[in-house]
């Protein structure tokens, strides 16, 4: 065998075998979720292997002592599908609950890629749950089953899950330069990637610099933009961090008063593709007037001597 036929025969098993491993599969976005409270949302998706699918029955498990079950919509694959859907959902079990779905694109038939639901859950204690299928059906237009994988996911509740300031308040002397730290909780998973911004009343401070924090990896790539009255900051990190102060920002006081440091926004991922939703804690800091000098005339200088 020459080196072409060889070079052609092998190109050709590799594309045969990625053919091979191509599968229908419903899934879970995001497959894993860190979050500190509230509510958050768990999208049901087919991949562009699912092709004419007309009906669908899921059931979900999860941990109800973590989080319950607020509602499900259907997804843009129902909502987009030209004829009548049907979609019907309940929270049901005895032992445990479990989180039924059932879909259909009544008189014809849906294809991939897409969303088929979207769950709204609510955090109601700390801990881990999986969300997994315990079971998935899907048929075509004569009712007949397509074959289908699908992969579990999971949700981190961890009230100290939370980014802040640090410290939260503060009383700076006028003209004077002072640090501000955005750190990440103790409950924040080892995080690869940090994107936050901070707002200020710039009439009262004036932004000076960013910097990463002290124990922030070296490697890391800092970049930072300056707004009117806010500051956004991605921090890429060679490893992971968590716990720590990720970046300190830099102020000057020009003005008397209180100015807030609010969290505007802020989003964190592992290096896995985590997505973690950190509750957010704000701050202030006061900056005081100037001390007011004395006036010393000729006279009061003699009878301190008197």
């Amino acid at each position: 065998m020459n080196k072409t036929a060889y070079i052609l025969l092998v190109m050709g098993l590799v594309l045969v075998a990625g053919i091979a491993t191509a599968a229908p599969l419903v899934y879970l976005d995001p497959a894993s979720l860190d979050i500190c409270e509230g509510e958050f949302t768990i999208d049901v998706l087919i991949n562009d292997e699912v092709v004419d699918l007309t009906g669908f029955d899921l059931m979900i498990d999860f941990d109800e002592t973590i989080v319950s079950v607020v509602g499900v919509d259907q997804g843009q694959l129902l909502d987009d599908y030209p004829g009548m859907p049907f979609f019907y959902w309940t929270v049901e079990g005895t032992v445990s609950d479990a989180l039924l779905i059932n879909g259909a694109a009544l008189g014809g038939s849906i294809s991939g890629p897409g969303v088929l639901a979207t769950i709204t859950f609510a955090c109601d204690a700390n801990g881990l749950t999986d969300l997994e299928f315990e079971m998935v059906e899907f048929r075509d237009i004569d009712n007949l089953p397509i074959p289908v994988t699908s992969e579990d996911g999971e949700v981190n509740v961890d009230d100290d899950t939370v980014v802040y300031i640090d410290p939260v308040w503060d009383s700076v002397p006028i003209d004077t330069h002072f640090f501000v730290g955005v750190a990440l909780g103790s409950g924040v998973r080892p995080v690869s990637l940090v994107n936050v911004t901070v707002s200020f009343d710039p009439s009262i401070l004036e932004l000076q610099g960013v910097d990463q924090g002290p124990l922030v990896p070296l490697g890391s790539t800092l970049t930072w933009s300056d707004g009117s009255g806010s500051v956004d900051i991605e921090l890429d990190i060679a490893g992971s961090i968590t716990g720590v102060t990720a970046v300190e920002i830099e102020f000057k006081g020009i003005f008397s008063g209180t100015s807030p440091l609010v969290i505007e926004s802020v989003s964190l991922e592992t290096g896995a593709g985590t997505v973690i939703n950190p509750c957010v804690e704000s701050g202030s800091v006061f900056i005081e007037p100037p001390v007011p000098v004395q006036e010393l005339h000729w006279g009061m200088i003699k009878s301190l001597y008197r």
